[in-house]
């Protein structure tokens, strides 16, 4: 018979053995798209997917979708922790500037919403980069907060004659920088110094940050007219950013072909081998 001790042990060993698979299963990659939802207990969500993910991970049976957009401010949740506020908005790492009443320019909305939790008092007074006295922008007009970058490689070269993967990553160095650092043109470095005006005009401002999808982790591979398998179609659409005669050559990975040259070599030396002996036998015959 059983020890009631061990019996004890066993049932909490599979207790936290299925908390552990709970815990994995709640753990899907989410878009980091901005579409806030406030949620039944009055916290603001970045998006469904989201919502549904601390749904899951709380064991919340009672987690629903309230309104869409964020929620309301309200008494209790303006003297709440500055942090917590910061925690429930997640924001893309996509340039498209606005302008603050602090005369900062923010990367986006949603990074302006976040620098609200520290001052209830801002708001969005225009689009675009704050206009400084000077005409142009520099670090010190840029509500210099560094974001998360992805990984998305659509090349920028500052005026530091050094190649940013993009002007995400561009921008964080402008925050960074003690001399001013602008914008020389929308390629790398090496393609500017060679000259390659089709591509500084072909991918520049607008179109770019269009073109800078950030994808999921969702594997469904797909094969581009370049050969390449891409873990999904999204993926796909980001490399047409910087190559547009890539184009989807079909469903599922790209087929593996043996190098051409391999067969007719072990063909040779089979007929070579098969030569030797037969001759061999021969010599021995006469």
């Amino acid at each position: 018979m059983l020890h009631p001790l061990k019996a004890t042990a066993l049932v909490l060993a599979a207790l936290a053995a299925l908390d552990g698979a709970d815990a994995a299963a709640c753990a899907a990659a989410c878009p980091e798209n901005y579409k806030p939802l406030c949620g039944s207990d009055g916290k603001t969500y970045s998006n469904e997917c989201m919502l549904e993910y601390a749904k899951c991970s709380t064991n919340s049976t009672t987690l629903t979708v309230a309104s869409d957009g964020e929620c309301p401010a309200s008494s209790s949740s303006t003297s709440g922790s500055n942090a917590a506020c910061l925690q429930e908005i997640a924001c893309l790492s996509v340039i498209d500037y606005v302008c603050g009443s602090d005369g900062k320019t923010y990367n986006n909305a949603c990074e302006l919403r976040k620098a609200k939790c520290q001052n209830p008092s801002l708001t969005q007074v225009s689009t675009g980069e704050c206009a400084s006295a000077s005409g142009s922008s520099s670090s010190s007009d840029v509500g210099c907060t560094t974001t998360m970058c992805t990984k998305i490689y659509l090349p920028v070269c500052g005026s530091d004659d050094k190649t940013y993967s993009n002007e995400c990553e561009f921008k964080n160095a402008q925050c960074k920088a003690t001399s001013p650092l602008t914008l020389k043109a929308n390629v790398s470095c090496e393609d500017a110094v060679n000259g390659d005006a089709d591509a500084q005009t072909a991918g520049s401002g607008s179109d770019r940050v269009a073109c800078s999808t950030v994808c999921t982790t969702e594997f469904n591979p797909v094969c581009g007219s370049n050969g390449i398998t891409y873990n999904n179609a999204c993926l796909l659409k980001n490399a047409q950013c910087t190559n547009s005669t890539v184009t989807k050559a079909a469903d599922g990975a790209c087929p593996t072909t043996a190098p051409p040259s391999s067969g007719a070599s072990t063909t040779t030396l089979l007929a070579s081998a098969v030569g030797c002996v037969t001759a061999v036998m021969v010599s021995l015959l006469l």
